[in-house]
């Protein structure tokens, strides 16, 4: 009699989903988009996956199906998307956030908020900013036979393990933009043929939460090297011999294997701050035409042509993030936190632009190659 008295018991002590949310009853947002439209509205667009079936039976196609709407606010859009289906929208699995151009200029931050503040918000989705509008980037025609969200998410994704973007989610960007000493850069998605295809092309540069400048592949590559963002993916291309007869042997092209950065700064007075960015790389060269790298000479010149030609490329991506004031470096931080004193003396938002950043490279070679 005990042993069917004791499971009852603890059946009726045992308490079920209180929030439970079933498939059926709800239409899963992969992907949003916001806009800013001319009379300074918010315009959300949503993709989610097209179900059918019926009687408890529900399939998930592979059609994406878009809704636009457009209102004050980005929780008044919210409200409105509720409008156009007969089931509740879950965005709580949403895998990218798209802002357009327009928003991103004027600040993404009120946007991103509205998630952040959501206890069932997707705080892992990915953040992107696109040249155009995110409508346009989530009716994309050529995803490679993927649902919108898994191709922007796939892309993103595939980027950041190739080390050429850094691919924050809004749980990570939310608490820079609202710190002192740090500015993010966000994946930058250019619309290609009319918006039938889209790829990244870089990153935007924000000065705290507005677009305030932009870099191409090369320069992101180069500002994620310098900020110390390892990925043993990640690869270089450089003109090292502009005198060669033949296009192919004034390149090499290596990869990055090991890095080390060091950021020290010296206050010689009123504003008058000098940041150092030593950077110390191992390298392996995957294409160099030329060859003969078996010669301590030669290989001795390659690094030296090497290190002048990444050293000029990092003065001309220190010189756009300025220019942008935008401290992906994060010199502000470190000065916060290790001279607070000289924290307090100046307005580092007005400082920045205008200290010396000097980047140095101390580069090793430690293969040569499959020949030598």
């Amino acid at each position: 009699m005990r042993s069917v008295v004791v499971p009852i018991i603890l059946l009726l002590l045992l308490t079920g989903c209180w929030d439970q949310r079933l498939l059926k009853e709800h239409s899963l947002i992969l992907a949003i988009g916001y806009d800013l439209t001319e009379d300074g509205k918010i315009e959300k667009t949503i993709t989610f996956p097209a179900k059918s079936g019926g009687g408890g039976q529900v399939s998930i196609s592979t059609k994406t199906e878009t809704i636009s709407v457009i209102a004050n606010t980005v929780k008044g859009a919210e409200i409105k998307t509720d409008e156009y289906s007969p089931e509740k929208f879950d965005r709580s699995k949403a895998k990218v956030i798209i802002i357009g151009k327009d928003l991103a200029e004027k600040g993404i931050f009120p946007a991103l908020d509205s998630v952040y503040r959501d206890l069932r918000a997707p705080l892992y989705a990915s953040v992107a900013i696109v040249e155009g509008t995110a409508k346009d980037a989530l009716e994309v025609e050529d995803t490679y036979s993927l649902l919108t969200s898994d191709f922007y998410s796939q892309l993103l994704t595939t980027a950041t393990e190739a080390g050429i973007i850094k691919d924050d989610n809004i749980q990570e960007i939310c608490p820079i933009i609202l710190s002192d000493g740090k500015d993010i850069i966000i994946p930058r998605i250019t619309l290609l043929e009319d918006g039938k295809r889209a790829k990244i092309s870089g990153s935007i540069l924000l000065n705290g939460d507005k677009w305030n400048g932009k870099l191409n592949l090369d320069e992101n590559v180069m500002l994620l090297t310098l900020m110390g963002e390892a990925n043993k993916n990640r690869k270089m291309n450089l003109l090292v011999d502009p005198n060669e007869e033949r296009q192919e042997k004034r390149y090499v092209n290596f990869s990055l294997r090991n890095e080390h950065r060091q950021l020290t700064w010296e206050h010689t007075g009123d504003n008058d701050i000098t940041v150092t960015v030593k950077v110390s790389l191992q390298i392996e060269i995957d294409e160099y035409a030329s060859d003969h790298l078996y010669d301590e000479k030669k290989a001795k010149q390659l690094v030296d042509s090497i290190t002048k030609q990444t050293e000029k490329r990092a003065k001309k991506t220190i010189e756009k993030i300025q220019e942008a004031n935008n401290d992906a470096l994060g010199v502000g931080e470190k000065i916060k936190a290790y001279d607070p004193q000289l924290w307090q003396e100046i307005n580092w938002k007005e400082t920045y632009p205008e200290i010396e950043i000097v980047p140095e490279f101390d580069i090793e070679i430690i293969r040569h190659g499959i020949l030598n």
